[in-house]
């Protein structure tokens, strides 16, 4: 989770415990386990990768995106830069 968003998404302080810090881009082109079991036969095709886009702010959500980059707009351009490309299901 981004640090910065925090205090907006636990009561206090005691809820968290930080382990430590780095840059989201220290995580780019990081591999990572499909959170469900559909399309995990991509993986190995270049899928379920971290992307980083100027789109993630501190001002809402938690700092971490997962979405269907096919499918969400302002994704595309970022998945179709990167090295895998999913058709989005009809």
């Amino acid at each position: 989770m981004m640090k910065a968003r925090l205090p907006a998404l636990f009561k206090s302080e005691d809820e968290y415990e930080i382990l430590g810090t780095f840059l989201g881009q220290t995580l780019e082109g990081k591999g990572y386990a499909p959170v469900l079991p559909y399309f995990s036969q991509y993986k190995g095709k270049g899928a379920f990768k971290v992307l980083c886009d100027k789109y993630v702010t501190e001002e809402s959500g938690t700092g971490v995106v997962h979405q269907v980059g096919t499918v969400i707009s302002p994704l595309k351009d970022l998945v179709a830069s990167a090295s895998f490309l999913i058709s989005p299901i009809r």
